[in-house]
């Protein structure tokens, strides 16, 4: 077929449409390239090089101003000057003498002196011309040239000398490199069997090799020396000129390195092209910036992926620090500041401004500078016309009393460059010139201006605010290493803002970011960022045992304060109990928190005891289940007991144990990861020797009635959801179940064995008494009560009505008398100590009890509040009826209808009896008991169902499990598995309603019908409403409200709820947790409802907890992200655990405060050095005095100060002085007050060490104010009671001094584990026994176990730094002593003159059987017993000086340094003497054994002798020994004496 041009389409056409797709195709083209150009990430990354460009010129401004031109022609003058300053002619001939002494520099060196014996010369010509003779000057300036060809020629010298030394260690090298040839030859020979003689020969040139390597190596070390000493001796002429020049350098570099910096940072013609459209896709500097995370993964549907962050891009400023100061953030995020800044007189303003502006170009900035210290930029830096500074001229360390130079005002105001000034006075600004007319035209002069600034940065440019925690490469979390979304979570590979998965903190912040930037709640990303609120969640990936995240000596400022909290309020209201949250997936991997209830293996020893076939078995089975019961370490002892039950359940029929006690016997096995946890509610074993019935119900049906600060929860009468049916059946069976489940109880309850009072006790029982041993016998320390407002722990309940509780039962009065006496005898588990109340002998002579005024004093506590609307405790006809429908409902649940009839009709035969389960209590259904057994069958089913044994031990639950939904992982929860039910349509009818848009309908009415009865005021209620003044806005439709018309909190949380995700459904379940049964009641039976009760949290703690159970995730990273603390950390950790349980801090000081303040120069006195002991100073390093010296740019130095406020001796509160340490008077208004502050660790103070047990600093208040306060650990009690111990000591002796007091309460344990031996400490922990005499309150006895003790030893070795176990020491060793003796004869026996003598140690110590006469609060602990308890080292510096240690002590230095006390008493040193004190208390047991009785030491003495000793004194009866009769009248002129108080602690 022949060809043809002819084609299917028209090509005129096709090229059109070719043509036209080409233009689309090239508009969509640009269009994507324009678009990717203004991409929202770009614009934040230009934004922030505008931010880093303005922040360099900042810093080249206030570099390059003309203070530092001055400063560097200062600079360049003292290096002139140095350069023409005389040698010293002494080193110069040390010189030429060193060069002499070389051969090759002899010549040189003569040469040398006759430079020196010149420029000698013209330096005396010189100085004997007069400054105004012209020769002087042609002389100097040949003495300058002179100067000058000296140090080349000396220089000269020493580049000769070390050209020789490189000769000789060429020669060196290429002596040991034929050294190394020849042996290696010798090696060949050997290996290839050479003869004899040629192996002799190469041996010998191998040694003679060596020789002329050791001939070289001498040398070149003679070469080296010689040359080194001539490089020192240059150096030491040149050093003021090096000195002098390195300062020349580093001011020039420093200008130079900023300029280099802003020339990087700012724009240019290279940059800007190619950040052109079109160009900038290809080689922008502008790009993504990415953390590739390879060992950080994320799962990815079912896959772990490598995790990378592109946070970044738009965060660029987010690790930036400050110059120097790497915890500093570059970029603060915005905040408003208040500042006040101070303006000069009148006529000073006047002339420096009118001085400026006559000889400037920049006028007006000239004379901000002269007036205040600040300059303006020329343009803001996100705002062009924002009056922003950029520079503030430090203000110079000027002296606390002196007046600070007007160029210091903007400085010591606190304002920093980049601070845009929004007010001045009032006055809104909005350009450069509103604010120079502000601050130079219309001030009213010598009175501070009130300024309002505006300070940081928005984001996304802000830098992190925790650079010491997080992103910064010296912080735990490196960003490099963590990324950002392990903790913040998001979608971190997103660019966008809208596709980051961002969350806001409130609808209306949600709002805002959906109209500015696209944002929209992607549902589709299950890992959303986290908000603001809920961030520190996940700081439980990796920190599993929380207690990690509280504050330390490191980070100061808490690190997770929210979470810490929530971890806190779980702990202490036992959510665990229900809610068991597992932190273990194996016995080696551990996954999150660990919060589970610990075994209760004394749960069922208890019930075990009840168990009459145990008798039988023989006495060890009784012994065996005691020491289970109430044993913390019966471990061998339960696994003996659990071996009898076996081995009697194998027995069959002739078997003596219940069936019960064969089942609990699998109780008593060792768990693989137990929990470690106990349950937080008191026993309820012994229920009935305690409350009576009335009291019982009013408390189970509302706790809060009776004790607002309750932490128990509310169970009965949450009824604000109700309606209808089930409203009715709330009000019918609830009374019936509060009546059964007191009926089970009373029946469950064991018998108690109440403590019998003491014998011998003749003074009459006294509450007024009771009230003084409550306040003053550690009571405080965990309880609060009405009549001391002051206490405020909430570690134990708050006993203001416990009279009213107990009153409800007849012996309720002995139950509190042995509870305060034994408390583990009704409850073994328990945190209560024994206080260790015994008799006391009254002034009167007669013997009291204080357990029993304790107790009538407290029984008197009861706010006379009664049990009201309680019920007689027989039923009537209709709550028989209803008893019967509450067990038919139980019954139906085991049995079929009809059987479950018959069974509530008739009840279970003795045969049936045998049926496992609750209902074979139901045998004799049909006789009187009916009532009872019902009560008692329903009760222990309402027990089970609202599961009050996960806080309380209840007989009949021993095997009892957690009924609630687990939450190891609960922060991971799908949305789409938790039933969210009708609760949203309850909560928005509860917001209509709250403000009178309610639909009217007769649910809406039914539920606020019963929400006020039943909520009770919040938060100690139930369902809280709404509060009535919350912000509403209807939209239209009564039923629908504006989200961002709520307050903020609220807003997020039914937000949350509408949206059914984890946040909103735990914020309501925690707020009313029955309400998810609103509108689903109806289709439910009674026991089918929720039943989790309602806790009195308020606000603020319901978030802290939903940011715990969020970070519930089961989702640890790879391991060495998880935080594993080294094992001292890991030891101060588990002991803090121990003592926050026991509330150890209540009564003792762990930690003290810390100030860290900033202060003008001597604003904290001057430093007054006393003589003591080399080993006991200070020690600082260079650097840190250097930092001391160091002032900021307002002029002020910095301190941290650890220790403690001094407090006012009559109202305990910080005390106010004057500048010289006068205690104010409340009126007085013309002293600067300032407060006295007590060190506890020796502090740098103006360079100057400031140590403990030296004069009190006195700081200026406001200097305190300002200043940043982290607090201590502990020590309430002691601070509550020292005003009181004061009052009461002041009615014995007025001249008591106050310091004193502290030494008669609760000591600080501040260096415990460098004071007493561990093995002392753990058995002191275990059982403890009286120390100090003085003291007002004794070491309670803990129920601990010797783990927990053991922890203890160990978290006080670890915090103060030192080794354990503990170390032995060898001043502990016999053989020592014994060494010492015989080099210096009488060691120990004149350590013991001493000791004995009465101006020293038994002035106040107790010795053996004496003890010194006087006031009991004199009285120091027991010498006798020392090597046991103290360490040698500490014993050894204590008495070397005892306030370094104790700073109240009132013990002085009895061996003060340099000033050996008497030689007659012992010959030798202070230092000696010191030793022979330490080692006679160290080993003074061995001393006694040679040396049985004291009469030699302690013997009347002749009169006027100069060694005189105290009397003995016959030793006091047992009860009596640590006390002694009142002092005379005529002892009461020595109880000031400072030795009164001595102790050694």
């Amino acid at each position: 077929m022949p060809a043809t041009e002819q084609t299917w389409w028209n090509l005129k056409i096709l090229h059109v449409a070719f043509a036209i797709a080409a233009v689309v195709l090239l508009v969509a083209t640009v269009m994507m390239l324009v678009a990717d150009h203004d991409r929202p990430w770009k614009q934040y990354a230009r934004g922030f090089r505008e931010l880093e460009t303005w922040s360099a010129e900042a810093r080249v401004a206030q570099q390059d101003l003309s203070d530092y031109r001055l400063q560097g022609s200062e600079l360049e003058l003292a290096l002139a000057e140095s350069r023409r300053s005389p040698l010293d002619p002494a080193i110069a001939d040390e010189f030429v003498a060193l060069a002499s002494s070389h051969e090759s520099d002899k010549e040189a060196a003569g040469f040398l002196a006759q430079d020196i014996a010149a420029l000698v010369e013209l330096r005396d010509r010189v100085d004997a011309l007069g400054e105004g003779d012209p020769a002087r000057k042609e002389l100097a300036d040949r003495r300058f040239a002179l100067r000058g060809d000296l140090l080349e020629r000396m220089r000269d010298i020493a580049k000769r000398a070390r050209f020789r030394e490189d000769n000789l260690a060429g020669a060196l090298k290429l002596r040991k490199a034929e050294l190394d040839k020849t042996r290696a030859d010798y090696e060949l020979a050997v290996s290839d069997e050479r003869a004899a003689s040629r192996q002799a020969e190469l041996l010998a040139m191998a040694d003679s090799k060596r020789e002329r390597v050791a001939a070289a190596t001498l040398a070149f070390q003679e070469g080296n020396t010689y040359r080194k000493l001539l490089d020192s001796l240059i150096g030491r002429v040149t050093s003021a000129e090096d000195t002098a020049a390195k300062a020349v350098a580093d001011h020039r570099t420093r200008l130079g390195l900023l300029q280099k910096t802003l020339a990087d940072r700012r724009s240019n013609l290279g940059k800007t092209t190619l950040e052109l459209p079109v160009l900038d896709a290809f080689n922008s500097p502008l790009r993504v910036e990415q953390v590739w995370l390879p060992q950080m993964t994320l799962n990815n549907n079912f896959r772990e992926v490598a995790r990378f962050d592109r946070c970044i891009t738009c965060h660029r400023g987010m690790d930036k620090s400050l110059p120097g100061a790497p915890q500093d953030p570059a970029y603060p995020a915005a905040e408003t500041v208040r500042l006040s800044l101070a303006t000069p007189d009148a006529a000073a303003a006047r002339a420096l401004i009118e001085a400026s502006r006559a000889n400037g170009l920049d006028s007006d900035n000239d004379a901000l500078q002269a007036v205040y210290g600040l300059r303006l930029a020329e343009r803001g830096v996100f705002d062009a016309n924002a009056p922003t500074v950029n520079v503030v001229l430090p203000a110079p360390p000027v002296a606390y009393d002196e007046t600070p130079e007007p160029t210091a005002a903007a400085a010591m105001a606190g304002l920093m460059p980049g601070d845009v000034i929004a007010e001045v006075s009032g006055l809104r600004l909005t350009a450069p010139s509103m604010a120079v007319a502000a601050l130079l035209d219309t001030p009213a002069w010598g009175t501070p201006l009130a300024i309002t600034i505006r300070r940081g940065v928005p984001q996304p440019y802000a830098t992190h605010p925790r650079l010491d925690l997080f992103v910064s490469d010296s912080s735990p979390h490196p960003m490099k290493d963590f990324g950002c979304t392990i903790c913040h979570q998001g979608q971190g590979s997103s660019t966008s803002f809208k596709w980051a998965s961002h969350s806001p903190d409130s609808p209306k912040v949600a709002h805002e970011w959906h109209s500015e930037y696209g944002w929209f709640n992607n549902h589709h990303w299950i890992l959303p960022m986290l908000p603001n609120r809920f961030e520190q969640s996940s700081c439980l990936k990796c920190h599993h045992q929380v207690v990690d995240l509280e504050p330390s000596e490191k980070f100061p400022e808490p690190p997770a304060e929210k979470l810490v909290e929530g971890y806190q309020l779980v702990r202490q209201y036992g959510c665990y109990g229900c809610h068991e949250i597992n932190g273990w997936a194996g016995p080696d991997k551990r996954i999150g928190p660990d919060l589970r209830l610990s075994p209760n293996y004394h749960e069922v020893a208890a019930a075990l005891a009840d168990d009459p076939g145990v008798a039988a078995l023989g006495d060890d089975l009784v012994r065996w289940v005691r020491e289970v019961r109430t044993s913390p370490d019966g471990r061998e002892a339960r696994g003996r007991l659990r071996e009898a039950i076996l081995q009697d359940a194998s027995a069959g029929e002739e078997s003596k144990l219940l069936p019960r006690s064969h089942e609990l016997a699998a109780l008593l096995k060792d768990a693989e990861t137990p929990g470690t946890f106990p349950k937080v509610g008191p026993s309820l074993r012994h229920l009935t020797a305690k409350v009576g019935f009335d009291w019982l119900y009013s408390w189970l049906r509302n706790p809060q009635d009776f004790r607002p600060t309750t932490k128990m929860p509310r169970f009965f009468e949450l009824w604000g959801h109700l309606e209808g049916k089930g409203l009715e059946e709330s009000k019918r069976y609830e009374p019936l179940e509060i009546r059964s489940l007191i009926h089970y109880l009373a029946e469950a309850s064991q018998p108690f064995e109440y403590v019998e009072p003491f014998a011998g006790i003749t003074a009459a029982v006294d509450p007024v008494r009771g009230k003084k041993v409550f306040q003053v016998r550690g009571c405080l320390a965990c309880h609060q009560h009405g009549d001391f407002p002051e206490a405020t722990s909430t570690h134990g309940p708050e006993l203001s009505r416990i009279g009213a509780k107990l009153a409800s039962q007849p012996l309720g009065r002995d139950w509190l008398y042995s509870w305060l006496r034994e408390p583990a005898r009704y409850h073994s588990k328990t945190n209560m100590p024994n206080v260790l109340l015994e008799p006391e002998r009254l002034a009167d002579g007669s013997l009291s009890d204080p357990a029993a005024d304790a107790t009538a004093y407290l029984m008197q506590s009861t706010e006379d509040w009664k049990p009201d609307s309680i019920p007689a405790e027989s039923l009537n006809d209709e709550e028989r009826a209803a008893l019967d429908e509450l067990a038919l409902i139980y019954l139906k649940e085991r049995f079929p209808t009809v059987r479950a009839k018959a069974v509530l009709a008739t009840g279970l035969t003795a045969e049936q009896g045998t049926l496992r389960g609750d209902e074979a209590m139901l045998v004799g259904l049909d006789g009187p008991a009916r009532d009872s057994l019902l009560l008692t069958y329903v009760g222990k089913k309402t027990i089970a169902k609202l599961a009050c044994y996960s806080c309380h031990d209840i007989p009949g639950f021993e095997e009892a499990k957690p009924v609630g939904a687990a939450l190891a992982d609960w922060g991971r929860k799908e949305s789409s598995r938790i039933a969210f039910e009708q609760v949203s349509q309850l909560v928005t009818h509860q917001l209509s309603e709250a403000h009178g848009h309610g639909h009217g309908s007769q649910a809406h009415e039914s539920a606020s019908e019963h929400e006020a009865g039943a909520a009770g005021p919040h938060p100690a209620g139930t369902e809280s409403p709404f509060p009535a003044d919350l912000a509403y806005v209807t939209q239209g439709d009564e039923g629908h409200f504006d989200l961002n018309s709520l307050d903020p909190d609220t807003g997020y949380f039914v937000e949350k709820l509408l949206g059914h995700e984890r946040e909103g459904f735990l914020w309501q379940k925690l707020r009313a947790p029955r309400s998810y049964d609103y509108k689903k009641a109806e289709n439910k039976s009674y026991n089918e409802r929720y039943r989790m009760p309602q806790f009195p949290f308020d606000d603020k703690q319901r978030e802290a907890v939903m940011t715990f159970v969020l970070g519930l995730v089961a989702e640890p990273p790879a391991p060495q992200f998880v935080h594993t603390p080294e094992p001292r950390e890991q030891s101060r950790l588990d002991g803090l655990v121990v003592a926050e349980q026991f509330n150890c801090g209540g009564c003792h000081a762990l930690e003290m405060d810390r100030w860290d303040v900033a202060f003008r120069p001597g604003a904290l006195g001057e430093f007054s050095e006393s003589p003591d002991y080399p080993f006991l100073s200070p020690h600082f390093t260079p650097q840190q005095v250097a930092a001391s010296l160091t002032a900021d740019t307002e002029g002020r130095r910095h301190a941290s100060l650890v220790g403690t406020q001094v407090l006012d001796p009559e109202t305990g509160l910080p005390q106010l002085v004057d500048e010289d340490g006068v205690p104010m008077e409340a009126d007085d208004e013309e002293s600067v007050p300032h407060r006295p502050f007590t060190l506890w660790r020796d502090a740098l103070v103006d360079g100057q060490p400031r140590p403990i047990g030296g004069p009190n600093l006195i700081v200026p208040e406001q200097v305190v104010q300002a200043g940043r306060h982290y607090p201590g650990r502990g020590g309430d009690l002691a601070r509550l009671l020292y005003p009181v111990v004061i009052a009461d000591e002041k009615e014995i002796n007025p001249n008591v001094k106050p310091e004193e007091a502290w030494g008669w309460l609760p000591p600080p344990l501040i260096g415990e584990g460098k004071k007493v031996q561990s093995a002392w400490l753990h058995k002191f922990l275990l059982n403890p026994r009286t120390i100090r005499p003085a003291a007002v309150l004794r070491m309670p006895h803990f129920n601990w176990s010797a783990d927990q003790a053991g922890k203890m030893v160990n978290y006080f070795a670890a915090v103060d730094g030192t080794d354990y176990p503990y170390v032995y020491d060898a001043r502990l060793d016999e053989g020592s002593v014994a060494a010492k003796e015989q080099a210096h004869p009488g060691h120990l026996e004149g350590a013991l003159r001493i000791v004995t003598n009465n101006n020293y140690c038994v002035k106040c110590h107790l010795l053996g059987d004496y003890a010194p006469p006087g006031n009991p609060k004199a009285l120091a602990p027991q010498l006798e017993r020392s090597h046991e308890r103290l360490q040698p080292g500490y014993v050894h510096d204590w008495i070397a000086n005892p306030k370094r240690f104790l700073p109240y002590t009132g013990m002085p230095v009895n061996v003060p340094f340099g000033a050996p006390v008497s030689q007659d008493l012992y010959a030798g040193t202070s230092e000696q003497q010191l030793d022979a004190l330490t080692d006679l208390l160290m080993h003074f047991d061995l001393f006694a054994k040679r040396n049985l009785s004291l009469e030699a030491f302690l013997e009347s003495p002749a009169e006027g002798d100069p060694t005189a000793q105290q009397p003995r004194i016959p030793p006091a009866p047992p009860a009596e020994a640590a006390r002694v009769a009142e002092p005379a009248a005529t002892d009461a002129a020595g109880l000031g004496s400072p030795a009164r108080s001595a102790t050694i602690e």
